[in-house]
């Protein structure tokens, strides 16, 4: 996923002339800084974009929420990537098992989503059986929480 979100960040050249002021509006060193501003502030990477993206917005801070939507705001693309590993993610995480949002989740990537999102979508259908199978099936602990003497209580 981290080659998917790098390419929508640095992919795009308006976002990478823009930056050094976000980086700076942000607290993150940029390539303005001298070279002891850069020592001492952390940098704006990839990583560290991927990293806001990946985890959910409301454990975001302050800055690196109004950063990642400053960044959003200046490249469409990685707004978009944004949206779509986000909607991913909330299927996961919540097991969303409906066919439907899967379904409505690979179209739209692949009508509008980057490259590399269209590669992840390709191979998500091919295995979409065992992709719908894993998003129903619940890890083996909660199977084993569900099958204890202490969950028939």
């Amino acid at each position: 996923m981290g080659a998917v979100l790098g390419v929508a960040f640095c992919g795009v050249s308006p976002p990478l002339r823009s930056c050094n002021h976000i980086a700076a509006t942000c607290g993150y060193a940029s390539a303005s800084d001298t070279p002891n501003e850069r020592a001492t502030a952390p940098h704006l990477t990839v990583r560290r974009v991927t990293d806001w993206i990946m985890r959910r917005p409301e454990h975001l801070t302050e800055t690196d929420r109004t950063c990642l939507d400053e960044l959003c705001e200046r490249s469409p693309a990685l707004a978009t990537t944004t949206e779509y590993v986000r909607r991913l993610a909330a299927m996961v995480r919540e097991r969303r098992s409906e066919h439907l949002a899967l379904d409505v989740w690979l179209a739209d990537v692949r009508l509008d989503g980057q490259r590399e999102l269209r590669t992840l979508t390709a191979g998500i259908r091919r295995d979409r059986t065992a992709v719908l199978a894993a998003l129903t099936t619940t890890s083996p602990r909660e199977r084993s929480r569900a099958t204890s003497p202490e969950s028939s209580c």
